[in-house]
């Protein structure tokens, strides 16, 4: 476990914490009669920004590469009282930019995992603003094709690593069950590959990752 992801459980573990306390503050019968749990799904458009280090270059350079991608993603979480929730969620992007790689690159894709305390500010009966700060867990994942039938290389290599998840937005209710969600997402975080990674894809990602997207989901 790195540093960087130490830092990031520490973080979202303090503002766990402090969510609690909030809660203890509120009137338990109205806490009880509000609360409620929600599924819901998500689609959006992801941009990504992957830095390699010393991959594939005799020289030991770096190299870059940028994606815009569409993202579709599922999360769920228990409201509390209508003031704040425990979310988690995953979101999917595919077909990103192959990198020159002397492996047989056929897809890319990346996968994030979030879990965060999300605080919501009421505008007025049916429009609140929420912000949310939690632990984003990135994936990043190259699939390889045969070069014949006689060698084959492994299936793929992937990198990952955590890092702090940050969001905002807005949300509005449509009916007494179902909620809309506008809103945006930012992590960053240090990939460490897997150990079981090919000997020239053993060095670490830096990894920018964003995302706009309109969500909904229901209560339950």
């Amino acid at each position: 476990m790195t540093k960087n992801t130490i830092r990031s459980l520490f973080l979202v573990f303090s503002i766990f914490s402090c969510s609690l306390v909030m809660a203890e503050v509120e009137d338990i019968e109205s806490i009880e009669s509000n609360s409620h749990f929600y599924i819901g799904v998500t689609l959006g458009k992801a941009s990504s920004e992957e830095t390699f280090h010393n991959v594939f270059t005799l020289m030991g350079n770096e190299y870059s590469k940028k994606d815009d991608n569409t993202a579709l993603g599922l999360y769920a979480g228990y409201n509390f009282a209508d003031k704040w929730s425990l979310e988690g969620g995953v979101i999917f992007v595919s077909h990103l930019n192959k990198r020159p790689s002397p492996q047989p690159i056929e897809e890319v894709y990346l996968t994030v995992f979030t879990f965060t305390p999300i605080i919501y500010i009421d505008l007025n009966d049916d429009l609140s603003l929420f912000v949310k700060a939690g632990l984003g867990v990135l994936i990043y994942s190259e699939d390889y094709h045969k070069h014949n039938d006689i060698f084959s290389l492994g299936s793929g290599d992937s990198w990952a690593g955590g890092g702090l998840a940050l969001g905002a937005g807005i949300e509005m209710s449509v009916s007494s069950d179902i909620e809309f969600r506008f809103g945006y997402d930012y992590i960053k975080a240090e990939l460490e590959a897997d150990e079981e990674n090919h000997l020239q894809n053993l060095t670490t990602i830096d990894e920018e990752f964003s995302l706009i997207s309109l969500s909904f989901h229901y209560k339950f």
